[in-house]
Formats: structure tokens, C-alpha cells, sequence
């Protein structure tokens, strides 16, 4: 894996109604936050429990004028970057959400149509993961290439537009592991920009037939409202989320020596005061 930080902070599982985990922020009640502003720069970050070849920087200041970001920076072919964030303890019925803030600088190659196993050679990428007892069964959020891409630092081609259910018996119960979001205009990604990735999702194993409970997951991109997936989200034995991870994955391993930055990062077990334009509570974006 190379330039594994495990964090010398000890944290007990959190359980469902938790409270604060760091403080307030933007007047909401957080079980977990960072800005990544107490670290060493240039070493590895100690805010998450575990991290994978990521590192306090200055390199550029956050999206709220912050002055450190967390920088990943797996080396060619490294599949591995971020980590695990918090370790919990939810079971059905909860309700997670998800923020944080990426930043791609110019020239940062998804793919290079030869190193990968993904669309196009851009491989699995992995940018948000929720894991089970056993770590095998877990939510993913994945970043793809539009159709028909397949080299060069074209960023604005890439989109955050699947979910994968990992062991959770998707395929049995609905054919695929990989949901994709129909909506052609999901937001791009464009280079040289802070922009906040956020996941809400409802716990639920799902009903002995394929009607799968109540359990959903939301995701948005800034303001932009992506959609919603009505599966079972937890696995259908009832197995509890143990923990929330920040990527930590690329399947066929980068395509070049890179980094990119991730700041701002929020997880709230209870719903947010703030809505988005159809209702919806999530973590309003940095100005909103």
C-alpha cells in the first residue's frame, strides 16, 4: 500500500445520536469535521483513523479561505489514497450524510486509456466509501468518464454518476452492482475549482421480497441535486456501517504520479437545518 498513517488519536465507535464529534459548524451538530488546519505539513494527515499516501499542504487554501487542505498524492499505479475517516456503529433506521470538498489541479489525469480496468481505462474510482461488519459489503460513490473518452487530462469529462453495492446482493435482487444515475446532465468537474461532494443515506436491509424497505441514498455536487437510489443499503443479514471512508481506492492503480486536494470534510448523523431547492435536508454548500 506505501505511506500508510495510522492516527495516533484513539476513537470509540460512534453510535446513532452521537453528538459532537469536534465542535459546531455552521450552525449545525456534527459527529465528525475537519478542516485539516492542525497538522504538520507535509506529514501524514492524522484527522482520519487510518490514511493512504495523503498529507497536511499549503499548496492552495481551501474553499472557506482556510490555510491547509489535504493533499493525496498516490504515485504511479498506487490504488490507494484517503482513508478511513470514522469508525461508527449504525444500524437500521439511520441516517448519514457525507460532505466534502475536492479540488483537481490542471493537468490531473483520470485515465490514460491504457492503466485501468474501468470506462476507458479511467478504472474504479472510488471517492466515497461506507463498509459493513467484515469490510467486504459496502456502499461506494464512483466518479466515471462521459461516453466515448478515453485519454488525456480532460477532467471536465468525468462525472460523479454511479453507486455500487459491494456483497449487499444487488445483483441477485436487482440484476447489477453498479446503479447509474439516467440523468445525462449530471454536473462535470472542472479543473482549478473547490467543488462539495455529499451523500445522505438512509439505513434499511431491505424487505424479504425486492421492495427494499425504505432504505435510499441521495447525492449531490454543490447545489446540484444528482438523484436518488431506492435499494437495500445496509446487507440484507442486517450487518451495521462500521465505518465511512474518503476513496481509498483506484482500481488498476493511477495513471500518473499526481495530486489532488480534499478540504472541509462533515459527517451528521442528524438532519440538517438547511434544504436544498426541492426540500431536501443537506450540508449547504461554503456562501449558500
Amino acid at each position: 500500500m506505501g505511506n500508510v498513517i495510522v492516527s495516533s488519536i484513539t476513537r470509540t465507535p460512534v453510535a446513532q445520536g452521537g453528538g459532537v464529534w469536534g465542535g459546531l459548524g455552521a450552525g449545525e451538530s456534527y459527529i465528525y469535521e475537519t478542516d485539516f488546519e492542525a497538522g504538520v505539513l507535509g506529514q501524514g494527515i492524522t484527522d482520519f483513523v487510518t490514511t493512504f499516501n495523503t498529507t497536511y499542504s499549503n499548496d492552495i487554501t481551501g474553499p472557506d479561505g482556510s490555510a491547509q487542505v489535504a493533499k493525496m498524492s498516490p504515485p504511479f499505479q498506487a490504488k490507494y489514497f484517503g482513508g478511513n475517516m470514522l469508525n461508527v456503529d449504525y444500524g437500521a433506521g439511520s441516517d448519514i450524510w457525507v460532505s466534502w470538498y475536492q479540488y483537481f489541479p490542471t493537468g490531473f489525469i483520470f485515465a490514460n486509456g491504457i492503466n485501468g480496468d474501468g470506462n476507458g481505462g479511467a478504472g474504479a474510482l472510488k471517492w466515497l466509501r461506507l463498509q459493513y461488519v467484515g469490510n467486504s459489503e459496502r456502499v461506494t460513490l464512483g466518479i466515471d468518464a462521459t461516453g466515448g473518452w478515453t485519454s488525456g487530462p480532460a477532467l471536465e469529462e468525468m462525472q460523479y454518476d454511479w453507486i455500487a453495492g459491494e456483497a449487499m446482493n444487488w445483483v441477485e435482487r436487482h440484476g447489477n452492482v453498479n446503479y447509474f444515475y439516467d440523468d445525462p446532465t449530471t454536473p462535470k468537474i472542472p479543473l482549478q475549482q473547490w467543488h462539495q461532494v455529499q451523500m445522505h443515506i438512509h439505513l434499511s436491509a431491505g424487505d424479504t421480497v425486492v421492495g427494499d424497505g425504505d432504505g435510499f441514498i441521495r447525492t449531490w455536487v454543490d447545489d446540484a441535486y444528482l438523484g436518488q437510489v431506492d435499494r437495500n443499503t445496509m446487507p440484507i443479514n442486517g450487518n451495521k456501517l462500521t465505518s465511512i471512508w474518503m476513496g481509498d481506492y483506484w482500481n488498476g492503480g493511477a495513471p500518473q504520479t499526481q495530486s489532488w486536494y480534499a478540504d472541509r470534510v462533515r459527517i451528521a448523523d442528524q438532519p440538517p437545518t438547511t434544504t436544498d431547492s426541492g426540500g431536501r435536508p443537506y450540508i449547504a454548500p461554503v456562501g449558500a
